[in-house]
Parts: structure tokens; C-alpha cells; sequence
């Protein structure tokens, strides 16, 4: 029987992450993939025509997340590039951009739709900037007991904000509809969820208000040369120079159990890895009721996490080779990692809604989309280019879906997107791949673990009250999967808590420093030089 000191179940971003604080640690770790190769959503691939390397899931990174401070992969071949335009997001008789690191431009272009709500973005980094960001990157705190080190009257707004709704804070704090509209989509883009930004879905998202200081400063989104998987493969790479392991091809079939206390895996093949201690980086839900089993659960625990609300949004996702990148009416929305079209007022995303509710395509599509190849030629053949496009539709549909069914689907997003460029026509695009929960390699993939923030389901009740510590009532099970606080995106957020949590837990000492850097403004007023 082998042996290690943690066992890692999924080499998705956070497991390979965790797995990587935890070697240098100088612990004996292990990772244990299904798949055949790392990366989990980290998926880069040749849908469409060789040698157009698609990212399926994750294509754009926030450059601030400290895993990129704690570790440098440059000597392990991933590389960076940061484009200069973010977002746009066209309007009928206008439009906002926001800059990549350049506070000043976006305060400028913000203002233009209302300078109250400038001031306000502003006003929000500020005072509650560098608190949030610890609690991101901290275990949760109990409710109430948020904003630690803050003013008693600026913890108590807060705290008042964090209650709320998303949405609630949104409406509250803004002036502008314009302004409102362009968090709500950022909102949706980060968690692919459309509930979060609806107001007719508020009483659904209690809690979630803190989601907004995120959104108050510039994440300074970078893409990964070569495609996404590519820090996968760099992070395996590392984790080779650290003396950790990685399993491909080695799925999981049971996490050994005995008197409440973890023992290790049992793989598919048969053979046993004992470990002091087994972090599954997969799916909830999959992790305690399959691998752990109901027999080792407490009944209750049992009926909670069958109790637990799944997500009703889905994608319908468009990947296109193109011979070269659509123009817009915007000259800078050719250039943007990413572009909002098809939502022109708050309405599109109340529409969007409802229709998610009513189980419909959308009649119009509305969708987010990009060209990340004009920064990133070595992912395309010479004179090519690939475009990304991301639909919200019911759940249902994209489980349901089939290739059968696809092509109308897929002309009606063609169709809508046209509307907003003479270049996409049929002479220009030269392969298509429509991308759906039906056709998803990996079933149990979803942006927020398979556990969405609604119902609750949020910051130190996420995934369950119980195990919002990343510890489980196994003793020696944790977890470091995105339904794990602070959830989806490849942040590293769930893999460094949970890897200290584990620290500790082993009368280690974490070697990481806790002393986080802040992100840069997304706004601001001031000058660069000046106060």
C-alpha cells in the first residue's frame, strides 16, 4: 500500500494550488486526476479546427490573486500577457469601456454616465478594499463578526452591505442605470449566474452584497499564453520541482473511512493510497454522498446536502475559428478580453430571467464574448483567429441539448451577433463548436462547485455551515473546491484557506505570508503621482 501525507482528489486549479502550498510545506502529497491529463477547467482545446486552441471554461485570470506571488512560474513555461481594454459594453447611443490598470481612464468613463457613481466605486475601495480582500482569502468569519479592524461605524455599514443582496446594493449605491447594468454583468460573468443580478431574484441571494467590493477594484485581468491549461501544466510542473505526485488516469472510487476518521483513497483499479489527510477538490456533493458514503454521515448532514438548491442557469457556449476579428461599431471593442452584447438595459437581464425560469431559449440572445488570440498568436495557425462566446440559458436546456439540436441554437446567436458586425459572415468563419452541459467532458463541472450562491448557499454557509472551515465531519477530509468559500474563478481563494486551514491543523506553520498586497483601483480620481 502506498503512502502520503495528503491525498488530493482533482487536479482542477485548486487542488494542483493547494497541493503545491502544501509540498512546499514539505509534505508528501499525492494528486489523484480521473482525467487523462491536469487542469480541471483549466481547458484548452481544438474544437472547432486543428491547431485553434479554444479555452472552454476559464480565459481570463486576475493577475492580484497572491498564488502568483507565492509561486513563480515563469521558470515552469507560463507566461502572461495582460490586454489593455477589459470591458465593453455597447449601448444604442453609446458605450463604456473599461482599461486594464487605468484608474484614471475608467473613472473618466464612469463619470461620463454619472460622477456620483464614480465617486462611489471609489469611495467603496477605499474604505472597504483591503477588508474584503482578507476575508477572501481567510477561512469565513461568523455572521455579524465581518469587517474586523474597521471603524465601528464603517464595520457597521459593512456588515449592513454584506447582508444584502447583490443586487439590493447595486440599486442602493447607484445612481445610473448604465453603471448598475455593468456590475450586474460582471457580476454574472464571474459567477455564471443571471439570479444574482436580477432584481426580481433578490429575496434568492441573501448575503451576497459583499460581491461588490470585489467588483470596486481592477482585477487587471492577464490570459495565459498557449491557452488556460497551460498554468495547469505549469503548476504540475512546479509541483514536480516541489517532490509532489500527480496520478492521471486514476480515478477515485472511494475515500476510505474508519471510525470517523479518513484512512486515504481507494482507486478504480484497486489500489489503496493511505494519508494522513484526503482535500477533495471535486464536486460537493459527489465527495460526501459517493466517495465517503452515507453509512460514515451523520442522517441530518446527509439531508442537507441533499438539500442543497443546484444551480437553474446553464451555458450555451460558441467557440468559432474566424480568419480574422469582427469589427464593432466601437473601435475598442475589437481589443475587449471581453464584450457585453445584446444587453442594452437592466431589463435584457430581467428578460433573461424569466426566461431561465420558464425553461426558454432566449428569444434574443444576450451573451458575453471576445477574441483572446489577437494577444495570444501561438494559439492559432498564422492568419487565424478564435472567438469565445458565453450564453445563459436553463440548466435544463444545456444538459438537454444534443447535436441534433444544437444547430438552431447556434444560428440564433450567429444571427444576433451579427447585429452588431458586418465581419461575421459566413466566408469568415472557418470552423464552429457549440459548447453545452450535454456535451461538457466533465459532468460535475460547474463555475461555483456544482453549489451556486443562492438560497444561502454563501460565505460562512457555503457549502454547508458545518464545513464552511473546508474541514467535513470526517475527521481528515477537507475541502478546496470552488463550493468552498470564496468560491468560483481561478483565484486560488478555496485551495490557500483550505491549505492553511490544513497547516494548522498539522501543527505546521503556514510559510505564505498573510500580509496581502491590494489590488489597484477601478476607478479613481486622483492623478497618477498624486494623493
Amino acid at each position: 500500500m502506498a503512502r502520503c501525507d495528503v491525498a488530493v482528489i482533482g487536479s482542477g486549479h485548486n487542488g494542483l494550488g493547494l497541493a503545491a502550498y502544501c509540498a512546499r510545506l514539505g509534505l508528501d502529497v499525492v494528486v489523484v486526476e480521473a482525467g487523462s491529463k491536469v487542469g480541471g477547467l483549466l481547458s484548452t482545446e481544438d474544437v472547432t479546427l486543428p491547431g485553434f486552441r479554444h479555452n472552454l471554461h476559464a480565459v481570463t485570470l486576475g493577475s492580484y490573486a497572491p498564488f502568483y506571488r507565492d509561486f513563480d512560474l515563469r521558470p515552469f513555461g507560463v507566461r502572461f500577457v495582460r490586454p489593455p481594454v477589459e470591458y465593453v459594453m455597447p449601448l444604442p447611443d453609446r458605450h463604456l469601456t473599461i482599461r486594464c490598470g487605468d484608474p484614471q481612464a475608467n473613472y473618466r468613463a464612469v463619470a461620463r454616465f454619472s460622477r456620483h457613481d464614480a465617486d462611489m466605486i471609489q469611495d467603496l475601495y477605499r474604505r472597504f478594499h483591503r477588508t474584503w480582500l482578507t476575508e477572501y482569502y481567510s477561512p469565513p468569519l461568523p455572521a455579524g463578526q465581518r469587517g474586523q479592524g474597521l471603524s465601528t461605524q464603517d464595520q457597521r455599514e459593512y456588515n449592513r452591505l454584506c447582508a444584502m443582496s447583490f443586487r439590493a446594493t447595486v440599486d442602493e449605491l447607484f445612481q445610473s442605470e448604465e453603471v448598475r447594468l455593468l456590475f450586474c454583468l460582471r457580476a454574472m460573468e464571474i459567477t455564471g449566474d443571471v439570479g444574482l443580478a436580477a432584481r426580481a431574484a433578490t429575496a434568492d441571494y441573501p448575503g451576497t452584497g459583499d460581491f461588490l467590493f470585489r467588483l470596486a477594484f481592477d482585477e487587471e485581468y492577464h490570459i495565459v499564453l498557449g491557452g488556460t491549461n497551460e498554468l495547469g501544466q505549469g503548476i504540475a510542473r512546479l509541483l514536480g520541482k516541489l517532490g509532489a505526485k500527480i496520478l492521471t488516469g486514476s480515478r477515485v472510487e472511494r475515500i476510505v473511512v474508519r471510525d470517523g476518521q479518513v484512512q486515504g483513497v481507494r482507486l478504480a483499479d484497486g489500489e489503496t493510497l493511505a494519508a494522513r489527510a484526503v482535500v477533495s477538490g471535486a464536486n460537493f456533493t459527489n465527495t460526501m454522498l459517493d466517495l465517503v458514503g452515507e453509512e460514515h454521515l451523520d442522517r441530518g448532514f446527509v439531508e442537507r446536502v441533499k438539500g442543497l438548491r443546484p444551480s437553474r442557469v446553464g451555458k450555451f457556449d460558441l467557440h468559432l475559428a474566424v480568419s480574422a476579428p469582427p469589427r464593432y461599431r466601437v473601435p475598442e471593442a475589437r481589443e475587449a478580453l471581453c464584450l457585453f452584447l445584446g444587453y442594452e438595459a437592466l431589463h435584457d437581464i430581467e428578460t433573461r430571467w424569466s426566461e431561465i425560469l420558464a425553461g426558454t431559449f432566449p428569444a434574443k440572445p444576450s451573451f458575453h464574448c471576445g477574441c483572446t488570440s489577437i494577444y495570444d498568436p501561438d494559439s492559432v495557425p498564422d492568419g487565424g483567429h478564435t472567438l469565445y462566446l458565453w450564453q445563459f440559458v436553463p440548466a435544463a436546456i444545456s444538459r438537454e441539448t444534443t447535436e441534433a439540436t444544437a444547430g438552431a441554437y447556434l444560428e440564433r446567436i450567429l444571427a444576433r451577433w451579427r447585429e452588431y458586425t458586418t465581419d461575421l459572415g459566413d466566408a469568415q468563419i472557418l470552423g464552429r463548436h457549440g459548447y453545452y452541459l450535454g456535451n461538457w467532458k466533465m459532468k460535475q463541472a460547474h463555475p461555483y462547485g456544482g453549489v451556486p450562491l443562492s438560497h444561502g448557499q454563501y460565505y460562512d454557509r457555503r457549502p454547508l455551515p458545518e464545513c464552511a472551515d473546508y474541514r467535513t465531519p470526517v475527521r481528515g477530509l477537507y475541502l478546496c473546491g470552488s463550493a468552498s468559500h470564496p468560491g468560483g474563478s481561478v483565484r486560488f481563494g478555496p485551495a490557500r484557506n483550505a491549505a492553511g486551514v490544513i497547516a494548522n491543523d498539522l501543527g505546521l506553520k503556514p510559510w505564505w505570508s498573510e500580509d496581502l498586497v491590494p489590488g489597484t483601483p477601478l476607478v479613481s480620481r486622483a492623478e497618477p503621482g498624486r494623493a
